[in-house]
């Protein structure tokens, strides 16, 4: 995949994590209910998660991006700091494809951001990469609405235990066109 862009959408500016913005991070990730459904996350992120852990994480979406695993904040117009995040990470599987991610903050719940924000990235990978893979946990409804809104087919629970989804790019040729419009 090609390296992170800023992206925008009529409510979202899209861009990689800044350094300076842990504490953004650690706003949004220290809350108990930002954990509810990551229990693939360490036991001890879900029960004490620090300003260092922010800032740990912050430097692995670094690590990965510079792998070609593209990371954004979703930065509301109407906010003006990072409420969460979308990123792609390789799959917990053995497909080989890339696996969408996304998290937000508690309080950012029930705006629609998560779904803008995967949108403009699937947008964004489409041309090159057409297909993505994506998983949630099976309690975690408003995520499993998402993914089935952005196209994203159910594929049952994996190995661990949670919903597998796969998203396949709409048809980006239009195809041949008729005599005379070309």
């Amino acid at each position: 995949m090609r390296p992170a862009g800023r992206l925008t959408t009529p409510r979202l500016l899209l861009r990689p994590f800044r350094e300076d913005e842990a504490p953004a991070v650690f706003g949004y990730a220290g809350r108990p209910d930002f954990f509810r459904y990551l229990d693939h996350a360490p036991l001890r992120l879900r029960q004490d998660y620090q300003l260092a852990d922010a800032e740990e994480h912050l430097l692995r979406l670094r690590e990965l991006d510079a792998q070609g695993w593209p990371h954004w904040a979703i930065i509301p117009h109407a906010v003006g700091r990072p409420v969460g995040a979308v990123r792609f990470q390789p799959a917990h599987d053995d497909s080989g494809l890339p696996e969408l991610g996304y998290g937000l903050a508690p309080a950012a719940w029930g705006h629609g951001w998560a779904s803008e924000a995967a949108a403009a990235v699937l947008a964004w990978c489409a041309p090159d990469t057409p297909t993505v893979v994506a998983r949630c946990h099976p309690e975690n409804a408003a995520s499993r609405r998402l993914l089935e809104r952005l196209g994203f087919a159910a594929m049952g629970p994996d190995a661990n235990g949670r919903l597998a989804f796969c998203w396949t790019a709409p048809n980006l040729n239009p195809g041949p066109t008729s005599p005379g419009t070309a």
